[in-house]
């Protein structure tokens, strides 16, 4: 899974559907994307949420699905 323009966040959660989180990744100042490695989860929904980096709060949340796998 790749995320692009990433400016202004600080970090990017990936949780389950019951809410559980399963990473944190951090995002590196000045980098353009980050890839979410997807071969180690099962397939299913989950939820990314994009953490803003001034208040910590999140900023953006959507459901992706996994399958095919």
């Amino acid at each position: 899974m790749l995320l692009k323009h990433l400016s202004g966040l600080h970090a990017i959660n990936l949780y389950n559907m019951q809410g559980i989180l399963l990473k944190t990744l951090p995002v590196v100042s000045g980098s353009p994307s980050v890839v979410i490695d997807a071969d180690q989860l099962p397939n299913g929904t989950y939820v990314v949420q994009l953490v803003n980096k001034e208040s910590g709060g999140k900023i953006a949340e959507q459901k992706v699905t996994i399958q095919g796998k």
